[in-house]
């Protein structure tokens, strides 16, 4: 029944009048500020409220009762929280979310037990049970959220997501204990949420992990290893001379999406004495395109080493250009058939986009001239 005229909460406060305060929760006339003020009395009642308060959850109007949720919740009651997770378990997703609101100041084993399930439920509901859990602040609250990331079902992965990119940093140690100890859905998860949040001690590890036995955790890592930026480069580059093959491959495709301002420390990877390294290195400098890496890589495809001519070969042919052209035609003469036939399709790719006539006229005669080995 509506009332007349704004209630007087402080008065009904003063009496402990419960009732009156559960009425005026449905008081409409001043925005909701008498709502507001009988929340946070029936609140500070404490368990005297939690009868009555139970009882309003039950109301047919809704604004009653989602604020008698709140209320029950700010009671801090340990007997509130039972007919608080009963409103959670009823088909209403706003009675759901308001069950939510309640259970969040209730920070007991029984709370935090209902709010992972509802992360099962309809996706509004699992959302806001994730940021109830991540804003209890306490360690056992962030476990539920990280102990779903291994869920099969889909939403409850990303509802606990959700959940653990609001705990920010301070959830970094379960997130990394579920990216080695977890199953496939946990690691992947664990993997995009740590390249969200970047903490720096989950670096290593997750450079370890784009070598997962699981293609979708390795891709995983590898993206949340890019995101880092500037401040992966050196790590991966790391990698790139001390990994094992799959960890190198993971590397350069990481250096590759990091683009130009890899080159300078790359650049210095390329006098290094590993003859592979020195491959990778250039095939990388060679995806990254910049016109001012041609001269170290004509460099290349002057030394011995013909594993690393090849390399310098098809990095040069990524790159194209007039300024890569001689050196490749200069190829075409090399003693190694593979490093000829490298050659030859570098420069019918560079023919392809060559920008004058003339460019194409040189890139022709190479190849009339130079034709190619018999089978």
């Amino acid at each position: 029944m509506p009332l007349f005229g704004p209630p007087n909460v402080e008065k009904l406060k003063a009496g402990g009048d419960v009732l009156g305060l559960i009425k005026a929760l449905g008081y409409e006339g001043d925005r909701g500020d008498t709502r507001r003020a009988a929340i946070a009395a029936l609140g500070q009642l404490g368990a005297a409220a939690v009868p009555a308060l139970s009882e309003a959850l039950q109301n047919s109007s809704l604004p009653v009762a989602t604020a008698a949720a709140e209320a029950l919740g700010r009671t801090h009651a340990q007997q509130a929280g039972k007919p608080l997770i009963q409103l959670l378990r009823q088909p209403n997703r706003f009675l759901q979310i308001a069950a939510v609101q309640g259970l969040k100041l209730l920070p007991t084993a029984e709370s935090m037990a209902a709010l992972q399930e509802a992360l099962l439920g309809n996706e509004e509901t699992a959302r806001a049970a994730a940021e109830a859990l991540a804003q209890m602040n306490l360690p056992v609250a962030w476990q539920s959220l990280a102990e779903m990331l291994g869920h099969s079902e889909f939403n409850a992965r990303m509802a606990a997501a959700h959940g653990l990119v609001e705990v920010g940093t301070a959830g970094t140690p379960l997130l990394l204990d579920a990216l080695e100890n977890g199953n496939e859905n946990a690691r992947r998860s664990a993997a995009e949420l740590l390249g969200q949040i970047r903490p720096m001690e989950a670096l290593a590890v997750l450079l370890e992990m784009m070598a997962d036995s699981s293609d979708y955790v390795a891709l995983a890592a590898g993206d949340a290893v890019w995101r880092y930026g500037d401040a992966a480069i050196i790590p991966l580059l790391k990698v790139l001379i001390q990994g094992n093959d799959r960890l190198k491959t993971a590397a350069a495709q990481q250096l590759i999406r990091l683009g130009d301002r890899t080159e300078r420390p790359l650049l210095a990877a390329l006098q290094n004495a590993d003859p592979d390294t020195r491959a990778r290195v250039a095939v990388i400098l060679g995806k990254i395109g910049s016109g001012w890496t041609v001269q170290p890589l004509i460099a290349l495809a002057r030394q011995t080493d013909p594993s690393l001519r090849y390399a310098a070969v098809q990095a040069l042919a990524e790159i194209g250009g007039a300024g890569v052209v001689e050196a490749v035609i200069t190829a075409l003469e090399d003693e190694n058939p593979y490093i000829r036939r490298a050659a030859r399709e570098a420069l019918i790719r560079i023919e392809e986009t060559a920008e004058t006539r003339a460019l194409r006229n040189q890139i022709q005669g190479a190849l009339q001239s130079h034709p190619p080995d018999r089978e």
